[in-house]
């Protein structure tokens, strides 16, 4: 029965497509196909349609990260995630949102957690569900001439998008919200992602279309959430009459995971920030700059040694959380103590071997030392931002036991025997 109406439905779009395009249109695409033959035949057998009622479209553009070490002309496309990388690597990214139902008369705070995909060679996503390609829509019941607050993020497991907060039903009420999601940063460099974070509100219907050619259109400009950071290893001045090798670089005690919340005050402000940080591992974190597989011959240009567990270091970034650290000194002094007490960041170069050599008057004075050394590590990271962080090796390097390796002036004062 189905097919005999499918033959008669092709046998009207033949002859008439061109005269009663628009008529035969159903799903106002701008061209008479199969599909809208389809739709035809299954509103005549009385089929529900499969295609959404109120779909979905996303547009999309990105900010790129800020280069900390140069001015507003700084602001490059780094060898991140980008819109084109978005498109072709990551290929889907998610959208949540929140609305008011006009059938129950309350605000709801849901988590559809949709999934977008992107439409070959057009620029554009079409939104579905996490399970089926183009079945996601509009929420029902929201008004479509009332702003909708949509949430969007990329490179990011689903299934931790979360509102903080409450909702006050009653007349005249204000309603709090907090959209949020967790995050954690792999530790290890080459399984860490860019999670990439937008928001916008729109309506369905657009009062500046009254042809309906954008219903359901919505345009993400996406901002990275994390710091993309590159590592670099140096010693200063005052230690030119040391010799210094190490393999193993570890940054210890900073924050791996945290909250990000899309609209920290709730309302329809955006105000985008960080907090909760290590609310759920409980503790901070170690992470591996450098393996133990290669020596490194610190030398005073930060250049020519950068830090990765990549072979393509120059492409390569750890994305950090944003946060200020806390260096790694004794609580209420400035003088770092044993190392297995602390609780504030620090560098520690392992495999480390310095060799000493001056002379002075004829005589040559050698001294060495080997084993691991550490370093009060201090800085801030902000969102959206490219670092370089040059790691210099000097007169404040310590010892495990919190003790300096170097005098003010250079000279190497804690040896060990050679290995």
């Amino acid at each position: 029965m189905k097919i005999r109406f499918i033959i008669i439905a092709l046998s009207l779009m033949s002859l008439n497509a061109h005269a009663q395009k628009y008529h035969y249109d159903v799903n106002n695409d701008g061209h008479v196909t199969v599909s809208d033959i389809m739709l035809i035949v299954n509103k005549i057998l009385g089929k529900a349609s499969d295609e959404p009622e109120y779909p979905i479209s996303v547009n999309v553009s990105q900010r790129p990260y800020v280069d900390s070490e140069a001015g507003a002309s700084g602001k490059l496309k780094s060898p991140v995630t980008t819109t084109e990388s978005l498109a072709n690597d990551v290929g889907v990214f998610y959208v949540d949102y929140s609305y008011y139902n006009t059938n129950e008369l309350c605000y709801k705070m849901g988590s559809p957690e949709l999934k977008t995909h992107r439409v070959a060679d057009k620029g554009t996503w079409i939104v579905g569900t996490v399970d089926d390609t183009g079945e996601g829509a509009w929420p029902t019941y929201a008004n479509k001439n009332t702003k909708v607050p949509f949430y969007a993020y990329a490179n990011y497991e689903t299934g931790h998008f979360t509102f903080e907060g409450y909702v006050d039903n009653s007349e005249n009420a204000s309603v709090v919200i907090k959209p949020n999601l967790h995050f954690q940063v792999e530790e290890n460099s080459s399984d860490q992602k860019d999670l990439l974070v937008a928001m916008t509100q729109d309506t369905y219907y657009h009062a500046d279309d009254p042809d309906h050619k954008r219903d359901g259109h919505l345009f993400f400009t996406f901002d990275h959430a994390c710091a993309a950071v590159q590592f670099f290893l140096s010693k200063t001045v005052k230690l030119a009459n040391s010799t210094i090798k190490v393999k193993g670089v570890k940054l210890h005690n900073v924050f791996n995971d945290g909250y990000y919340y899309f609209n920290a005050n709730g309302g329809d402000a955006g105000n985008q920030e960080w907090a909760k940080l290590g609310y759920k591992s409980g503790n901070p974190s170690i992470y591996t700059l450098a393996d133990n597989e290669t020596e490194i011959n610190v030398t005073e240009d930060y250049t020519v040694s950068q830090l990765s567990t990549e072979q393509d270091k120059e492409n390569k970034y750890f994305f950090m959380i944003p946060q200020t650290t806390i260096p790694w000194y004794t609580s209420g002094t400035t003088t770092p103590g044993n190392i297995s007490n602390a609780t504030g960041a620090y560098i520690e170069l392992e495999d480390c071997t310095i060799a000493y050599s001056v002379e002075e008057n004829g005589v040559t004075t050698q001294k060495s030392y080997s084993g691991s050394a550490y370093i009060p590590f201090a800085v801030t990271w902000e969102k959206g931002t490219k670092h370089k962080v040059n790691i210099q090796i000097g007169t404040g390097l310590r010892d495990a036991n919190g003790d300096r390796i170097f005098d003010a002036n250079g000279v190497l004062i804690k040896t060990t025997k050679a290995q």
